[in-house]
């Protein structure tokens, strides 16, 4: 391996590391009072677009997701201090847009795995797209039309299943020899 495939391979690594740290900030919350989380998704979300800035090197589809990552950073300091009533509004705006974003952060390394003949990896992180939308289509449905606390135990598993099961995938492409 030459030195400017070892340089980019060490990079990746490095970059899919960040994204890692910076999605369990996102995805996991521990509150220590009811407006300051622990596990800030502000802090996450930062560490999420640097590590799109680093990955743009591997592939330009990383782009749209650090300026989406930008975004949501501007969102959860919004929804972080919001008053109650128009938190709310924010809450379900944010969700959409975290949606999109993991969506299209598992779109950009199906595209990169596929230009670098890694049909497996492309197909793994296909799959994990279409799976976080189609659940969360199916939540957003169901959520409208059943009361909350009634499917909040069922979609919280299925939202811890496909945060961990997106997690293994960002794990998995940052062990990928790029």
């Amino acid at each position: 391996m030459d030195g400017a495939a070892w340089a980019l391979r060490k990079r990746a690594r490095g970059a899919f590391s960040l994204a890692f740290i910076g999605w369990v900030l996102v995805f996991f919350d521990i509150y220590i009072s009811p407006r300051f989380d622990l596990l800030s998704d502000v802090v996450g979300y930062i560490l999420v677009a640097v590590a799109c800035a680093k990955l743009e090197d591997l592939h330009r589809s990383f782009a749209p997701v650090r300026w989406l990552s930008v975004m949501m950073t501007v969102m959860s300091l919004v929804v972080m201090f919001a008053s109650l009533d128009v938190r709310a509004v924010w809450v379900w705006a944010a969700v959409v847009m975290e949606v999109v974003t993991i969506a299209w952060f598992c779109t950009a390394i199906a595209t990169a795995a596929i230009e670098r003949q890694a049909e497996d990896l492309a197909a793994i992180a296909q799959s994990r797209r279409n799976w976080m939308i189609g659940i969360s289509l199916c939540a957003c449905v169901v959520l409208a039309v059943i009361p909350r606390t009634e499917m909040a135990f069922i979609f919280g598993i299925m939202a811890l299943v496909l945060c961990l099961l997106f997690l293994g995938l960002v794990r998995r492409a940052g062990r990928f020899a790029w």
